[in-house]
């Protein structure tokens, strides 16, 4: 299997190039579809879509230094070093603020609507939110009704 990028192509002769194989060939056009398609994604997404996408990248980098600290035997080189060093820091900033790890206080809909406008949650969080807090005045105000409805 192949491994070429786009800068190993940008450093080879002409005679390199000539020498390319149809594994090299089929990476490169791997490679470019896989930016084209962030690029057409990134024109149409959420901020949430965008960390979505850098961790669904970024889990290659991610076991991969898992096996580094595990096995102690695998080598990076120094393309993938530079990758790590610029991409690690964004990780650790989505993880710790994933859903499950944060914890957002809504009492009623006015806060809904003022945590989705200030980006604490997103829409769809927000309707999710919306859906339990109509449940839960449900929950609470049925009973009390039908207390009302057998005493009289």
């Amino acid at each position: 299997m192949s491994n070429i990028t786009f800068e190993d192509v940008e450093n080879m002769t002409q005679d390199e190039l000539d020498n390319l194989t149809l594994e090299d060939y089929d990476r490169l056009d791997k490679l470019r579809a896989e930016k084209n398609h962030i690029k057409h994604q990134a024109k149409q997404t959420s901020a949430q879509d965008l960390r979505t996408q850098v961790m669904a990248h970024s889990l290659a980098m991610i076991e991969k230094l898992q096996q580094i600290i595990i096995q102690d035997n695998t080598e990076i080189n120094a393309n993938q070093k530079e990758a790590y060093e610029m991409l690690w820091p964004m990780i650790t900033n989505i993880v710790s603020k994933t859903e499950d790890l944060r914890i957002i206080e809504a009492n009623n809909a006015k806060e809904v609507l003022t945590a989705v406008s200030k980006g604490k949650m997103t829409f769809d969080e927000g309707i999710k939110m919306m859906h339990l807090l109509k449940e839960q005045v449900i929950i609470d105000e049925v009973p009390k009704l039908a207390e009302m409805l057998d005493s009289e």
